[in-house]
């Protein structure tokens, strides 16, 4: 299930799938930031980048193995 999840937060067929730009899965934006050629797009990648990793290190902390409490 965490599998599933972190591939549903990087998969980018989903907004061509909607056919919309907004709103845009987090790995689209990301790279849509770090490719432009506005300075001022760039650290709001580098934040976007550090907020997406450490969402998925609590997910992964926090449904990872040995997460699960075992009956005294």
């Amino acid at each position: 299930m965490v599998l599933y999840t972190i591939i549903l937060f990087g998969a980018y067929e989903v907004p061509l799938v909607l056919g919309r730009q907004h709103p845009r899965m987090i790995s689209v934006l990301i790279a849509q930031k770090f490719g432009r050629f506005d300075l001022l797009a760039l650290p709001q990648a580098y934040v976007l980048t550090v907020m997406y990793a450490l969402l998925v290190s609590v997910a992964l902390w926090w449904f990872g193995p040995g997460s699960e409490k075992k009956a005294s």
